[in-house]
């Protein structure tokens, strides 16, 4: 049987266990910093890939074609059958330029426009979006990583715990109750650190999808937690009420407005044609003749009307959809600043406060087992205590930062817009 451990030496190992921590922790290889999640959140394949398709756009819609129509060509060759002394071999050579009279050149650029900034704008939209999705995942990650560090330190004080409890009660220094809730605590802490480990993976996951990159479990949240620079409360309530500024919105108003430019260029695709040219006809007997030609041609009845209709809803349903997004953009809004002030109330309660209190407790529930005056199930439960208010700093502090970020990334959408609309 090991030593036996008298009263005095046995508070000693508790104090000392419990002030312990294990603070190392091994650094991956596979690590991403805030900024530069950021930063990559700008390559996902989603941006990357309407990116591409403007710069094919704003290629290839140099070569548009202009008014001017086909140029047709007409080769005739026949036979002269009467009178039998004229007999013999005619040809007819006819040459015709078509121009379209309804400057569908002109409307087909204007569309084309249209389309290209409609696809400019969705890159910013999907830009912003895959920002906001990788800023709030790599928050999940940097939060579950926390949470874990804490109970893994945690876990590491309450085995020593639980040991040192085992041993006292062989020693017959403590109940069989205090040895049980040591136990109990340590497999709770256990149970804790698997479901974190989890949590983390998970998270690890998520990033590393949205960043669009191969599934990486051991993915780390690299860094500190960013702290941007806002403005004024004043100046973000002013910007917060410009959300039809936002990429989202205006990406709806443009393809509305693209909509409406496809209807006038379908209309004008069906609209009046011009035709001039000459035929040059060689007769049998060896004359030639000469003629110009005039060709009016109109469309009729079909003028395109079922693909106009198709583009005039399309415009309205979308001048319709921005209003409503308008609408609940103003809602979103408001409530990220109201979560921004709101997180800060509650991490300043829970490390002002809660945090400390509890610090203090533990210390105290130290000081009477010190003193023989205590029990170690006291000691125990305020230290789960403890624990349980650092993680919810952790987390408190972490809403606060992410309330932080989010207003953050949508104002720096508005500043843009707005020196963007400024500008033109």
């Amino acid at each position: 049987m090991g030593s036996v451990l008298n009263p005095a030496h046995y508070r000693t190992l508790m104090l000392l266990v419990l002030f312990a921590a294990a603070t190392a922790r091994v650094a991956s290889a596979n690590e991403v910093s805030f900024d530069q999640a950021i930063a990559l959140a700008s390559e996902v394949p989603s941006v990357r890939a309407t990116a591409e398709e403007l710069s094919v756009r704003n290629a290839e819609d140099k070569d548009l074609p202009s008014n001017r129509g086909p140029l047709t060509i007409s080769l005739t060759p026949g036979q002269r059958l009467s009178p039998s002394a004229e007999s013999g071999v005619e040809v007819q050579l006819g040459i015709m330029q078509g121009w379209n009279l309804g400057d569908l050149a002109g409307h087909s650029r204007k569309a084309a426009r249209a389309e290209r900034a409609v696809l400019a704008t969705q890159v910013r939209a999907r830009a912003l979006a895959a920002k906001i999705d990788v800023a709030q995942r790599w928050f999940q990650l940097h939060r579950a990583e926390s949470a874990l560090a804490i109970v893994r330190d945690e876990l590491a004080v309450v085995a020593e715990l639980d040991q040192a409890n085992r041993r006292a009660k062989r020693a017959g220094l403590i109940t069989s109750v205090a040895e049980a809730e040591a136990m109990a605590a340590h497999a709770e802490a256990k149970r804790l650190e698997r479901y974190l480990e989890g949590e983390r993976v998970s998270a690890a996951l998520a990033l590393s999808a949205a960043l669009g990159t191969e599934p990486d479990s051991e993915l780390r949240a690299h860094g500190p937690l960013p702290k941007p620079e806002l403005p004024p409360a004043a100046r973000i309530a002013e910007l917060s009420k410009r959300v039809d500024l936002l990429p989202r919105v205006a990406l709806l108003r443009l393809q509305s407005v693209a909509a409406l430019a496809r209807a006038t260029e379908t209309r004008a695709s069906y609209g009046r044609r011009l035709g001039v040219g000459a035929s040059v006809q060689r007769e049998s007997t060896g004359s030639t003749l000469v003629f110009g030609t005039v060709q009016f041609s109109f469309s009729g009845a079909n003028r395109g009307q079922r693909a106009e209709a198709i583009s005039h809803a399309e415009s309205r349903r979308r001048a319709l959809q921005a209003e409503g997004l308008s609408v609940s953009l103003r809602a979103e809004m408001a409530e990220a600043v109201h979560e921004l002030e709101h997180s800060e109330e509650v991490w300043q309660l829970v490390s002002k406060e809660l945090e400390p209190a509890s610090e203090e407790l533990l210390r105290r529930r130290m000081r009477e087992l010190e003193l023989g005056e205590g029990t170690v199930i006291e000691v125990l439960r305020a230290r789960t205590r403890l624990l349980s208010a650092r993680r919810m700093s952790a987390e408190a502090n972490a809403e606060r930062r992410w309330a932080q970020v989010h207003i953050w990334l949508l104002l720096a959408e508005l500043l843009v817009a707005e020196d963007e609309k400024e500008t033109k």
